[in-house]
């Protein structure tokens, strides 16, 4: 079982990540646990659908920054959003399910188009 939200904050904060902002991983733990299968403890999701709901997320949250945001938190694609989650499931702030692997992660499209648009 993973730890309640306190003491997963607390671990994140202690232990810190030279790779991930310490705000990134907050953020990240506080939104994977607003997932409605993480609340039902139904691991259903695939990593496409936590991909696109943490982006749904960040937009919402982030507005036209949430590009930037994630950039500045090097989160651009599948991979890097893999690692930061195995680094919370390391510290035991998550669970992540069998399914979660680096290559079901890494498989999905980038997370914003390399293509800047011109007006």
């Amino acid at each position: 079982m993973a730890l309640d939200f306190k003491s997963a904050l607390a671990s994140v904060k202690e232990k810190g990540n030279p790779d991930f902002p310490t705000e990134c991983l907050y953020w990240l733990l506080q939104n994977v646990r607003r997932m409605p299968t993480f609340e039902a403890g139904d691991q259903k999701d695939s990593p496409d659908d936590c991909r696109d709901f943490l982006l749904a997320q960040a937009k919402r949250q982030f507005g036209e920054m949430a590009e930037t945001v994630f950039r500045s938190w090097t989160l651009v694609d599948g991979s890097r959003l893999f690692a930061a989650l195995h680094l919370l499931s390391e510290m035991g702030a998550l669970h992540l399910s069998p399914r979660d692997t680096l290559e079901n992660f890494a498989r999905g499209r980038a997370f914003f188009s390399e293509d800047k648009h011109e007006d």
